[in-house]
């Protein structure tokens, strides 16, 4: 039944129905022995009708505080007892009479599984005479609601996953050599190299978020008893194009297969030495710093003495998640 939570743990089997000679042994109708109005019925007879009466019982509906029984209601039955107890193995105890097929128990417990059984019953010249117990139906009552009517604002809590912060292969952030292929001896253009920035606003590059990294940055390495870095534009470029590129493929790996020092490349930047470290979820320069720092691999390379300079890279989605890079070299 549509939103009942209702278990049937015995089947049931009814012997014999009212109307009609169900009694084999007797010419006497079961109505007439059953009919409070008769008179001089006997009683063993009674008995032996009664018997053929066990009721079918079975749980239609729930609320978190209430259970309503259906039962089979046959001609000739003046009630039915209804008993309940919390499982099918439980102590039954009486709970209450009903005279028609209907019978609702109030005032239970939300969230909770009770188990009921019944048995029919007449009155046979002034004697209540009582059927077998029907089958025991088990129902639970549903949980109960949230009585809060106060409409609140929600928002969704940020993720709890740990940021990446992409460290290639084994964890541990690339300071791979780049390539030393030959420059072309052609003579270079003079138009300033594209930065390849997305066809999207501004500001999704946030200077002022890298220049807080830096400070931090420099904070941790005068600790370490290093000189500072200083930021260079050179590597800013490049930087921000990965930036980028991580939002599309998280990883030293560039979306195009290439490793991630061909970005220097193609920005014209020859260093004999250049390090990477990438991050992304982190949305505020301290968190960002701070998960760096607690990475063996990427606090290698922000401790590293042989760096001296640095591009910060600063790419923030549109749902506001930021992507972060840091190229270092020497």
């Amino acid at each position: 039944m549509k939103g009942i939570i209702v278990t049937s743990l015995l089947s049931l089997q009814i012997a014999g129905l009212f109307g009609g000679n169900a009694n084999t042994n007797s010419n006497i109708n079961i109505n007439e022995l059953l009919n409070k109005n008769a008179k001089n019925i006997n009683i063993e007879l009674a008995k032996d009708a009664i018997s053929k009466c066990t009721p079918s019982l079975e749980a239609v509906k729930s609320t978190d505080s209430s259970i309503q029984l259906d039962i089979n209601k046959e001609e000739g039955v003046d009630g039915y007892s209804i008993y309940r107890a919390s499982s099918k193995d439980g102590v039954f105890e009486y709970v209450g009479d009903t005279k028609s097929g209907d019978f609702t128990d109030k005032n239970l417990e939300s969230d909770s599984s009770y188990c009921y059984t019944a048995k029919a019953y007449a009155i046979v010249n002034g004697k209540k005479v009582i059927s077998p117990i029907s089958n025991k139906e088990v129902a639970v009552t549903k949980p109960e609601k949230n009585t809060n009517t106060d409409k609140k604002e929600t928002t969704t809590p940020p993720k709890t996953e740990t940021p990446k912060t992409e460290t290639p292969k084994t964890e541990t952030p690339k300071t791979e050599t780049p390539k030393t292929e030959t420059p072309k001896t052609e003579t270079p253009k003079t138009e300033v190299p594209k930065t390849e920035t997305p066809n999207e606003s501004s500001n999704q590059y946030d200077s002022s978020f890298a220049s807080q990294v830096l400070k931090l940055v420099n904070a941790e390495r005068v600790k370490g008893g290093l000189h500072e870095l200083t930021m260079s534009s050179a590597l800013t470029a490049p930087a921000n194009k990965r930036a980028q590129e991580i939002k599309t493929q998280f990883s030293h790996t560039r979306p195009n297969g290439t490793q991630w020092s061909t970005v220097l490349n193609e920005y014209g930047i020859s260093v004999r030495t250049a390090g990477e470290n990438l991050a992304y979820g982190y949305n505020t320069p301290e968190a960002v710093v701070e998960g760096w720092m607690n990475s063996p691999g990427h606090r290698a390379n922000i401790m590293n003495s042989n760096f001296n300079q640095i591009g910060i890279g600063v790419y923030k989605d549109s749902n506001g998640t930021v992507y972060c890079t840091q190229l270092f070299s020497n």
